[in-house]
């Protein structure tokens, strides 16, 4: 385990050296996992994280070297990791550095909009929203030759439109003419200075026939060649005028190209990731009024009853049993079809789990089983309560409305974590509250349990000293506790009340031991000099300490994942994307069609397969060719860059370690030269000193004479 630089050498070598470093970096976070120490724990994540980044830098030459070797490496399935390309190997590994790069991100936006792209407004003019382009578009299909560009024919998919015999030339040039005349067989060999005047004017007059056309032939100054010339830019004028009509009044960007069928662009634009996307959160909001509503309506009301009555046996004996239940054996057409549509949306959930086990993608697979569990549960419970309006002797009417709010407020809060992480503002913005509520406002709750707990007992103690412990002593005491953390208002229960001052202990009379309080009553608080140190003391820790701990933990986590959010959200939504991608093209309720029409599909499939035509057909499919193959030099090319990239980044550590080093040497003097300094302060502050003695011992020398004098 403790040979990482020898995966370097191999790395060096490899076929695919990005798929490869994303590879080795989750195999290396994965082994993190399992280690006992720390610190081998914390030297396996670096090593990993230094392979996602070297992985990350190659992409990042080959982006800036060459776009569509880059796009042509993400579009690329690699058997090796099950058939998987490097993005979605990068998801499959967490690795959202990876992600996050340019180039991933550039090749998501390409695959959220599909192939199709929003025109831009013009300058001064009405902005428009892109969403409401897309769904007038979709639901309208007119508006979308103002506000959506197709690709040409030429571009993409120009092969399979070509096979169904749907391509029109858009124009013929000069040379285009010429060979149509070559092919009528009429003699061109001949250039027009070769021949006479009457022999080029005969052939004009034989090519091209119309009255139209024969008008020229009495001007002497021109060939035909040049009229023809002339006629085709005239051609090439109109032809212009007519494709600047089509791009003011439809949005055509032609550009002289053939462009798709009217059946082709629907195709095209509902077939769109984006397209998906805002006609999904459109119905997915009719959904949550339509479910709003039947929540308000009340669980047993003949005017919102179908004519269709649905009766079971036992439902008809407990009505008989109780004429006034009579009611709640008739089906609801509301609910009827809320739950139809609740069905159908909890099937698009299991279809695209489904997907992913064959696909073998596990990386939110507890997530998934999980969901789809709650939403079959509701699904059974809103058919017996709702549906069919069974109530057994645990479930009454009040359950039911306690069942449609929670099923509200579940489907409510999905809305947020399918829809809202796909915008560049909500998804970074989610991430934070994320971690706010996921980590610091968990920690912050662990952090005042002691003081609720603490603080609303001795409350209730102090204030309501002789009531008797029940269930109604502790609802109080956790509705005073918890509650004060989210309102501000004051303690009521200190202030004096008449009716409990009438009701006060005569202090002349003796009290027995049993009774703590004040008041005969023991509703009546109790109010003194502890009643206020308890409540002050729960209060400022409460309110001033704790309150002010939790907003400094928002503003660290904050500060913590500002660089990290943009990564974070970038890796969110690219699986907000590919779930879009996968998507059948009609949201529910109408992805019932697309249902049926499946069926259908793997119903002739099988017979094919059963006729001997499977094998034929699979062998005609592209899909099962891949997506993109590589060029016969793309290995000598990433093999290349792999050792550029290591060039590089040896170049880079040695002037790093020299840099080190003439950094150490830098501080070796200046060291040296703080010793010197100090060397020669001392030196002249010991010179200074053998001055002072020398002067002292000369004095000395000097008195000695003069005293011995007289």
């Amino acid at each position: 385990m403790g040979r990482h630089e020898l995966t370097k050498v191999f790395w060096k070598y490899v076929e695919d050296p990005i798929t490869t470093a994303i590879f080795v970096s989750a195999m290396w976070n994965g082994l993190s996992r399992f280690c006992r120490e720390p610190e081998l724990e914390k030297d396996i994540r670096i090593w990993g994280r230094e392979f996602g980044v070297m992985g990350m830098d190659v992409l990042n030459m080959a982006y800036k070297e060459s776009i569509d070797r880059a796009f042509g490496l993400l579009d690329r399935e690699f058997p090796d990791f099950g058939r998987r390309t490097p993005v979605q190997l990068a998801y499959d590994a967490r690795n959202r550095w990876f992600l996050a790069h340019p180039c991933c991100q550039k090749w998501i936006n390409r695959l959220y909009m599909g192939h199709i792209q929003i025109a831009s407004a013009h300058p001064g003019s009405m902005r428009i929203p892109d969403f409401i382009k897309i769904l007038l578009s979709a639901f309208l299909i007119f508006p979308m030759y103002f506000w959506i560009h197709f690709p040409s024919l030429d571009s993409h998919h120009g092969r399979v439109i070509r096979r169904r015999g749907t391509v029109t030339t858009p124009g013929h040039s000069v040379l285009t003419v010429m060979k149509e005349v070559d092919s009528k067989d009429i003699p061109l060999r001949t250039t027009p200075s070769r021949v006479s005047r009457q022999d080029t004017m005969g052939s004009e007059a034989s090519l091209m026939g119309s009255s139209q056309n024969k008008s020229f032939i009495d001007d002497p100054g021109k060939t035909w060649l040049m009229q023809l010339q002339e006629d085709q830019q005239k051609s090439m004028k109109n032809e212009s005028r007519r494709r600047l009509v089509r791009r003011i009044f439809f949005g055509a960007m032609t550009g002289g190209q053939t462009q798709f069928s009217l059946v082709d662009r629907v195709y095209l634009l509902w077939t769109a990731p984006v397209t998906k996307f805002w006609t999904f959160q459109f119905f997915y909001w009719m959904y949550l009024l339509l479910f709003s509503y039947v929540t308000l309506l009340p669980v047993c009301s003949k005017d919102f009853k179908a004519l269709i009555p649905l009766r079971l046996r036992g439902i008809n004996s407990m009505n008989e049993t109780n004429p006034q239940n009579d009611e709640s054996g008739s089906i609801s057409s509301v609910d009827v079809i809320l739950w139809i549509w609740t069905a159908l949306i909890a099937s698009e959930i299991f279809f695209r789990n489904y997907q992913l086990i064959r696909a073998r993608q596990f990386s939110n697979f507890m997530t998934n089983i999980i969901e789809m569990g709650l939403m079959l549960g509701f699904l059974i419970a809103y058919f017996m309560v709702r549906v069919l309006s069974y109530q057994p002797n645990l479930v009454n009417a009040y359950n039911a409305r306690v069942l449609m709010s929670v099923g509200l407020i579940y489907f409510s809060y999905r809305l947020i974590g399918i829809f809202f992480p796909i915008s560049d503002t909500l998804g970074p913005m989610l991430v934070r509250i994320k971690y706010m509520i996921g980590v610091d406002f968990l920690n912050y709750l662990k952090m005042i349990l002691p003081f609720l707990l603490a603080g609303g007992i001795t409350v209730q103690a102090i204030l309501y000293p002789d009531r008797q412990l029940s269930w109604e002593v502790l609802r109080t005491a956790f509705h005073r506790s918890f509650f004060s953390l989210f309102l501000s208002q004051p303690i009521y229960e200190l202030a004096y009340l008449p009716e409990c001052e009438a009701n006060r202990w005569d202090p002349n009379e003796p009290k027995h031991y049993c009774r703590a309080g004040d008041y005969v009553n023991e509703n009546c608080a109790t109010i003194g000099f502890w009643s206020y140190i308890m409540v002050i003391q729960f209060m400022v820790i409460l309110k001033l300490v704790l309150a002010t701990l939790l907003f400094a933990l928002f503003t660290a986590t904050q500060l913590r994942i500002e660089s990290e959010a943009d990564s974070i959200w970038k890796f969110k939504r690219y699986s907000v994307v590919m779930e879009f991608a996968s998507r059948p093209a009609v949201p529910p309720p109408f992805s019932i069609i697309h249902y049926l029409v499946s069926g259908v599909k793997y119903v002739v499939r099988g017979i094919r397969r059963k006729c001997g035509r499977g094998e034929e057909h699979r062998k005609m499919d592209p899909r099962v060719r891949g997506r993109r193959s590589f060029r016969h030099d793309d290995f000598h090319y990433w093999k290349g860059l792999v050792r550029e990239y290591l060039r590089q980044r040896e170049k880079t550590k040695r002037e790093e370690l020299a840099a080190h080093r003439t950094l150490d040497k830098l501080v070796q003097i200046h060291e040296s030269l703080n010793f010197q300094t100090t060397g020669l302060r001392h030196l002249k502050q010991r010179m200074g000193d053998l001055e002072a003695i020398v002067g002292k011992l000369s004095a000395s020398v000097a008195a000695r004479p003069a005293a011995a004098a007289p």
